[in-house]
């Protein structure tokens, strides 16, 4: 829902009420504002089906919003947001919940005074945990208390995500020549032997293909393929 309880495809950018405000400045249209209004499904602070996409134009991170809320009881109270590499349809994912978002008194970014009124203005920040996606998703969960819910604006802070691809090539030939031919073998299994009465032991190769062997120290056996 938007423009007051429209549904998205009626719902023009030129209303008052119209999502597509809230990424305006607030020098432009500073009266208008996202409302989800009477008919939208919100009691006793819940809200149902009401959300916003944003079109990232590009693979970003997002690391903090700049948020200005609507008055109470109708601004937002909990929100959760998901990030979709496909459409701004979905697929969704990485969802992150804010609560106690403030819509009254001063925000940790100070006011903003509207037509209406004053209202906080909010950084929220997921800190770390940064959403990455081409189309970030804002679900708002909670109200103040009421049957309407919205906002003002909201500014999204990140960085552009490069995304590249390493190619490499390669092909495999199947050969009969003996690739362990030239190469050291070695061997942790014990053996002894007894030479003109004097017993004798170490590690020595087992298992040998033909070719050399002998010692390469007094602890293991050695053998070239």
């Amino acid at each position: 829902f938007g423009c007051d309880s429209s549904f998205g495809a009626s719902c023009l950018n030129s209303h008052s009420y119209s999502p597509y405000v809230v990424s305006l400045s607030l020098v432009e249209r500073t009266s208008d504002r996202l409302w989800m209004g009477w008919s939208t499904p919100c009691t006793s602070y819940m809200c149902q089906n009401t959300w916003i996409v944003f079109d990232l134009k590009g693979t970003f991170a997002v690391r903090r919003m700049d948020f200005i809320n609507y008055n109470c009881p109708y601004g937002v109270r909990k929100a959760t947001f998901s990030v979709s590499n496909g459409t701004q349809r979905g697929p969704w994912s990485n969802h992150r919940s804010l609560v106690d978002i403030p819509c009254s008194g001063t925000g940790n970014l100070g006011t903003y005074a509207h037509f209406g009124g004053t209202v906080p203005r909010t950084e929220l920040s997921f800190g770390d945990r940064v959403l990455v996606g081409k189309y970030l998703k804002m679900k708002m969960d909670e109200n103040h208390g009421t049957s309407g819910v919205g906002f003002y604006r909201m500014y999204l802070f990140g960085y552009e995500v490069e995304v590249t691809f390493e190619w490499e090539e390669f092909s495999c030939t199947y050969t009969n020549e003996n690739l362990a031919r030239g190469k050291v073998a070695y061997s942790n299994s014990w053996y002894n032997w007894e030479l003109a009465g004097e017993y004798y032991g170490g590690r020595g190769p087992q298992n040998a293909v033909d070719g050399s062997t002998g010692w390469g120290s007094p602890n293991y056996g050695w053998m070239t393929a």
